[in-house]
């Protein structure tokens, strides 16, 4: 398994990649 510190900071670049998408799709 990944260990959590380093999943953190990936799925964080996801959530920051991803929001504006959602945001301009609204």
């Amino acid at each position: 398994m990944v260990s959590p510190s380093c999943v953190q900071p990936i799925l964080q670049e996801i959530v920051i990649s991803t929001e504006p998408k959602f945001l301009s799709q609204t």
